[in-house]
């Protein structure tokens, strides 16, 4: 007789399991058996020329007695470890596997199955070590519907091929969460990445530092947490980073004047090099008062700004070499028209920021009008409710903002500096 892949559905609590294939007559093990049995730490398979469980790997794998090569991992579950021998994963192994919430895939993998990973919705983190000598072939639907992703790490310097089969463009990763999701790849590889059919749909490909061996390539213990779609390091200081916002397709962009990690503000004082770099899809954007440095070509590229609100009262510094083009201007706003991008500076900051280096160089600087200040104001004497840069309502009916730290607000609509 058979076994059913939903056999052992609901068995949370199976902690060991023994299977003697003589009662099965050497029938298949299905895909998928193990996806309920978050509690399982031991398989034996006995009197099987088809099927063993290594030590250790809480995983079924299929192979052929008389070649020693049981390299197909046929079903897996939470606790599963991958182990080197394996070469393929089957079609739908972990599909809906519950708890599962990371994987390391090693290089030896050359070929993923099918919806291998299907719905597997508590996984957060996907390592691929990959394997630039053999390359791998990932089919389709092999993670989708894996919609808590938040991370995937890709060894390989050469995208893994990603099945089209079905509809023309690729299904591997229906149902992730794209915009916040990041795609970490080896130093050097980004390009290959953003080009490659599949690859190039995630809206974050950050590189990773360190050299190209398991364990050696990493981000060096970076913390990156996405707002709307926008990517931002979390600094070692209690601050944040905007990292990358080249995917904002909205016209006007607020940068928040704080992002969270885990339930901690963090508040955002850098702009990256090269954040917004050609994103020419937006047009305003709004720069809070904390933000103290912008790197080099932050805004490069961005040829459809008409405005850029800013509202530190000391110009962020944009005169340091990086930060330069050749011509001796600055390359944070290069591509930007200078005479037309009208820039927005707080009230009595206009003589500073033609002073200063890099932001002199717009054509129009305007004093933000009383209503964009604090001190101006003006709610007839009703309470109003207050919200933060990241939507977050922080007053309830009150007349004032007093105690609020210093930084940008929406009152009625509007926004606000205190």
């Amino acid at each position: 007789m058979g076994i059913s892949s939903n056999a052992l559905d609901g068995c949370t609590g199976l902690t060991s399991m023994s299977i003697d294939m003589k009662y099965w007559y050497d029938r298949a093990i299905p895909a998928g058996l193990l996806k309920d049995c978050t509690s399982l730490k031991e398989i034996n398979i006995t009197n099987s020329d088809y099927y063993r469980s290594p030590i250790g790997s809480v995983a079924i794998l299929k192979g052929y007695k008389d070649k020693a090569d049981y390299n197909n991992l046929v079903t897996g579950c939470k606790n599963t470890v991958i182990p080197n021998s394996v070469t393929m994963i089957s079609s739908g192994a972990f599909a809906g596997c519950k708890g599962l919430s990371e994987i390391t895939i090693p290089s030896s993998v050359t070929w993923i199955g099918e919806e291998a990973f299907r719905d597997c919705n508590d996984l957060k983190t996907v390592t691929v070590c990959g394997n630039d000598s053999e390359g791998i072939y990932i089919e389709n639907g092999a993670f989708a519907g894996c919609s808590g992703l938040t991370a995937i790490y890709v060894y390989a310097t050469e995208p893994a091929k990603l099945s089209t089969a079905r509809t023309g463009g690729s299904s591997v990763f229906e149902g992730v969460d794209k915009e916040n999701c990041v795609l970490y790849v080896p130093k050097g590889s980004v390009e290959k990445y953003r080009a490659a059919e599949g690859w190039g749909v995630f809206s974050h490909i950050v590189e990773m530092e360190g050299n190209t061996s398991i364990g050696g390539l990493s981000p060096d213990g970076e913390t990156f947490v996405t707002e709307g779609g926008v990517l931002y390091q979390i600094l070692s200081d209690n601050t944040a980073s905007l990292y990358s916002a080249q995917s904002v397709e909205v016209g006007s962009y607020t940068i928040p004047s704080i992002v969270f990690d885990n339930g901690k503000e963090y508040t955002v004082t850098e702009i990256a090099a090269e954040a917004f770099k050609d994103n020419v899809g937006i047009t305003e954007v709004t720069i809070p008062e904390m933000v103290t440095s912008i790197g080099s070509g932050a805004f490069a590229g961005c040829s459809g700004l008409t405005a850029i609100y800013v509202y530190a009262t000391e110009p962020a510094n944009l005169s340091t070499a990086a930060s330069r083009t050749r011509a001796g201007g600055s390359l944070v706003f290069e591509g930007v028209n200078m005479e037309s991008c009208v820039l927005y500076v707080p009230k009595g900051c206009v003589e500073k920021y033609r002073a200063a280096e890099g932001w002199g160089e717009f054509t129009h600087i305007v004093e933000m009008d009383e209503g964009t200040c604090i001190s101006g104001l003006i709610t007839d004497g009703e309470a109003f409710d207050v919200y933060d840069m990241s939507g977050r309502k922080v007053r309830t009916a009150t007349s004032s903002l007093d105690g609020l730290p210093k930084g940008i607000y929406v009152v009625n609509g509007k926004k606000v500096m205190k």
